[in-house]
């Protein structure tokens, strides 16, 4: 079962967390040492994932498996966006808070967990699926924060991560092949993305009083939003786009773009909160108590999917 390859997965990504809590919590290394590190991830080795997710052959299968994987990502963050939305003056919900529940850490956590579970051949649509969120990222999201700024769709497009896909698109139409020494060099780099991403956050876990983390009342209504509430929700959506699009593979696809919803928030909305003012510790506070939590959610949800949409 998916589920238990899934729990196997976070339990091994969770040790090289609490190697990172350790390092900190025994003055090995400083909670601001991270940065270099989430720098390292985010322009380098998630970079170097999407590039080489994209060497595959460009036949019809494929073709028609990214359109899904990109119609499911669009499918799911509008749901998303217009969920929060219609819960954000009930609920009484920041611009921080709305961000938090909208915008999910796939970055660090679906690349190594669709290779490990699924296999590399998978990646192409991770990378699908993650470039509706990065471009959202850099408009929408900034948006939230400044509401009063201007946002441009390039500042959406210029960053290395979507810089890689694009270049991978190219590759895949034009059926150019990276030699063996280019494609080992971004083997090798890729494969840090989901380790430095936990062991970021386990750095970061480190500097906080756990008390705190589990203090707060409020905390865990966003957490339930984030972990529970929104992912069932993507869950339906992605059932209904199942038997909607029968496409081969489809189901496998559509589980991709589920997982990419169900992780917890995205380390980009804390270092947004930090650079336009925000509450960055709260924010931080329910991204550690999230990723705590998801250990138990995501195989949960992932086995309610199996169950309706057999792989």
């Amino acid at each position: 079962m998916i589920s238990l390859l899934l729990v196997k997965q976070i339990a091994n990504l969770f040790l090289i967390l609490a190697a990172g809590f350790l390092l900190v919590k025994r003055s090995l290394l400083a909670p601001e040492e991270s940065r270099g590190l989430s720098i390292v991830c985010l322009y380098l080795s998630v970079p170097c994932v999407m590039l080489r997710s994209f060497q595959m052959e460009n036949t019809p299968e494929v073709r028609s498996g990214l359109l899904l994987a990109l119609g499911g990502a669009v499918a799911a963050h509008i749901l998303l966006i217009g969920g929060t939305y219609l819960l954000k003056g009930p609920l009484g919900l920041s611009a921080l808070e709305e961000a938090l529940v909208i915008y999910t850490n796939a970055g660090n956590l679906i690349v190594p967990i669709v290779a490990a579970v699924l296999g590399e051949e998978w990646l192409i649509y991770a990378s699908a699926s993650m470039s509706v969120q990065i471009v959202l990222v850099w408009t929408h999201l900034y948006l939230l924060f400044l509401p009063q700024r201007r946002v441009s769709l390039l500042r959406g497009l210029c960053n290395p991560s979507v810089i890689a896909i694009i270049g991978g698109l190219f590759l895949f139409v034009t059926g150019v092949r990276l030699s063996g020494i280019v494609n080992t060099a971004l083997a090798s780099v890729g494969g840090m993305a989901g380790p430095l991403g936990m062991l970021i956050t386990g750095m970061l876990i480190g500097r906080m009083n756990l008390r705190q983390i589990f203090a707060g009342r409020r905390v865990y209504r966003i957490v339930l939003l984030r972990m529970a509430v929104m992912p069932l929700l993507c869950t339906g959506l992605m059932i209904l786009l199942n038997r909607a699009f029968p496409v081969r593979g489809g189901a496998v696809i559509l589980l991709i773009s589920l997982l990419a919803c169900i992780t917890p928030p995205a380390a980009t909305v804390t270092q947004m909160a930090q650079l336009c003012g925000a509450d960055a510790e709260y924010a931080s506070v329910v991204s550690v108590l999230s990723t705590l939590v998801c250990i138990l959610t995501m195989p949960a949800i992932v086995f309610a999917y199996q169950f309706v949409c057999p792989l």
